[in-house]
């Protein structure tokens, strides 16, 4: 807990406040009659109180409280500020080893750190034939070289030229450019809504219809070419690059209340360092940078950027959504409102700079510096998003266990508490209370780093090869 310097108060030891203007306590045992992770008042406070944790405004008691009482979803309501902020310095000179296994993709001349040959639906109806070309590879993947079948629920029923519409199309588009893709057929049934149109991708990016082939040969001719392909993928070699050649997507799922006090800053001092390294890292998930909105558009390095998120956020308020983003897992891990849950998850980018916004699945002006891209906060589509814009690597934090993989990126997972993280060693990589409570804060994001080049220079056999495409569809059906 280094990060945040916490101190203990006479009321009880095992309750700690996070920083010095909070009122309240959060228990880092579950001695009774505190439960581990939940709020408790450091004094007795009234209704309409404003609740100040880490520094910052997450909500108002509904009712008055004694002091050491439980703070929770049944006492307290959230506001609607959209000015915290967070003064925490996130930059440490580290001296590390960020040298990485990366491969030369010829298609576009970037470095990948996994080399996938991508089978792409355009419509739902060709899902069971996207599935049967990618099971003949079975075998032939290795734990660098996959065949992967991109599939989905869409691409008919849509409205022709409408936002869903465009969204599916610029989310294929991403993934056939991005690094980690050596090579892509698209399969489609011929009288779909989305229509592939060979003018809007690369050259090297073929269509096959079902329709106009039949199945049977369909089969055979991406099969055939499958093959060839993966033959020449397999003996590209890997290179000594650094971490600076990467594009990292930055995620959290199923947080809780020590996420914003162990993983998502632990990730937010490592971004810093990425950064200074020369990677790209894209943060996402707009719903859950609520009560930051100022604090981000400052942020943003060009006018036509804080114009730009202004606006997304004008849509999101508009749309009336996001607004109660916790699920029940977050109440159960202790979080009781969306601007609590905000002050964990914003600290996974550091606070620096940003250098550009997206829409969702948007192409960037340049694979480089900080990105905000807009996204749902659910995981699947907000990562599909960023997988489009370049990403290549994701790093997931964790409170209350999410085992989400995806094989076309290698996944580094970090647990925020050490409960969870023991529980879930298949697919927790990094126990960030336990590197912030037994570390100095230098050693545990150095550590964290190494861990990162590790996922990516010695990846896991995937059992099953999967990778969720999910664009984010907000209209409804023909």
């Amino acid at each position: 807990m280094q990060a945040f310097q916490p101190t203990t108060t006479p009321m009880e030891a095992k309750l700690i406040r996070l920083h010095p203007a909070d009122n309240v306590l959060v228990s880092f045992s579950d001695l009774e009659p505190y439960q581990r992770g939940f709020k408790y008042a450091a004094k007795r406070l009234k209704k309409g109180t404003p609740i100040i944790k880490l520094g910052n405004e997450i909500g108002c008691l509904t009712s008055d409280v004694e002091q050491s009482e439980l703070i929770h979803t049944h006492n307290i309501e959230t506001g609607s500020i959209r000015s915290n902020k967070i003064t925490t310095n996130f930059s440490l000179d580290l001296s590390i080893n960020d040298s990485v296994d990366l491969f030369k993709n010829p298609r576009i001349n970037r470095y990948a750190t996994r080399k996938n040959i991508l089978i792409i639906s355009t419509v739902s109806c060709v899902n069971r034939t996207v599935l049967e070309i990618a099971r003949e590879f079975e075998d032939e993947n290795d734990l660098y070289t996959r065949v992967i079948p991109i599939t989905h629920n869409t691409g008919c029923g849509l409205v022709v030229g409408s936002e869903d519409h465009r969204c599916l199309q610029r989310t294929i588009y991403g993934y056939t450019i991005n690094p980690n893709t050596f090579h892509v057929a698209i399969i489609g049934l011929g009288c779909e809504d989305n229509q592939f149109c060979s003018t809007d991708y690369p050259s090297d990016v073929h269509y096959y219809s079902v329709q106009e082939l039949g199945e049977p040969e369909l089969i055979r001719v991406v099969s055939d070419t499958i093959r060839t392909e993966l033959r020449n993928v397999v003996e590209i070699r890997p290179e000594n690059r650094s971490l600076g050649d990467i594009c990292f997507a930055l995620q959290c799922g199923g947080s809780d209340s020590f996420s914003g006090i162990t993983a998502n800053p632990l990730l937010g001092y490592a971004t810093s360092s990425l950064l200074k390294l020369g990677a790209a890292v894209i943060l996402s998930e707009t719903p859950e940078v609520r009560g930051f909105e100022e604090c981000l558009i400052q942020l943003c390095k060009h006018v036509e950027d804080r114009e730009k998120l202004a606006n997304i956020f004008r849509e999101w308020d508009m749309r009336k959504i996001g607004t109660n983003n916790p699920a029940p897992g977050n109440f159960k891990g202790g979080i009781s409102t969306n601007l609590e849950k905000s002050i964990g998850a914003i600290q996974k980018f550091g606070f620096n700079q940003l250098d550009q916004v997206l829409r969702f699945a948007e192409i960037p002006r340049a694979i480089t510096g900080m990105t905000f891209m807009d996204s749902p906060g659910y995981d699947p589509c907000s990562i599909s998003g960023q997988i489009s814009s370049g990403a290549t690597c994701l790093i997931f934090t964790t409170g209350r266990g999410s085992n989400y993989k995806n094989s076309f990126l290698p996944t580094v997972k970090i647990g925020s508490n050490t409960l969870m993280s023991k529980r879930h060693p298949g697919f927790i990589d990094v126990d960030a209370e336990e590197l912030m409570a037994n570390y100095s804060l230098v050693k545990a994001v150095s550590r964290l780093l190494e861990v990162i080049v590790e996922s990516i220079n010695i990846p896991k056999q995937d059992m099953i090869i999967h990778s969720d495409f999910v664009p984010w569809l907000q209209g409804g059906m023909n």
